[in-house]
């Protein structure tokens, strides 16, 4: 790099056609300023088209959130995918089957463990 020379800034430009779309990426411009930057822009990008909005960022204040850097595995989402389902059904018929088979020994009055018993509480069969 040679004295006294001041290299230029790379600047992003973005455009937005219509209010109610997303800022996009068009490309990037070299520039001193964000004036120049702008002016570039207009003549570079949009000498048909007419955006509802221009920007230009310096490339500089770009950061990029990169997934593996910054989210890492995150929260187990698992119920989202078809295969978390799998082998759903056996295990309701289990959870069915275990909860018949305790509602089916309190029915027959085997829960207390005083079989044979009446309400009045004597014994069948005595006396």
């Amino acid at each position: 790099m040679t004295k006294g020379y001041k290299l230029m800034t790379i600047y992003d430009v973005f455009q937005r056609k219509d209010p109610t779309e997303p800022m996009v990426s068009v490309g990037s411009v070299n520039a001193d300023d964000t004036r120049l930057a702008l002016l570039l822009a207009k003549e570079c990008f949009f000498r048909r088209e007419h955006p509802a909005e221009l920007w230009v960022v310096d490339h500089e204040d770009m950061h990029p959130l990169v997934e593996s850097d910054v989210l890492g595995e995150g929260t187990d989402k698992s119920y989202r995918s078809i295969e978390a389902y799998k082998g759903i059904a056996k295990k309701r018929q289990d959870i069915e089957a275990t909860l018949h088979g305790a509602q089916g020994s309190q029915a027959d009055g085997t829960q207390d463990g005083n079989e044979g018993s009446q309400a009045d509480g004597t014994q069948e069969g005595a006396g």
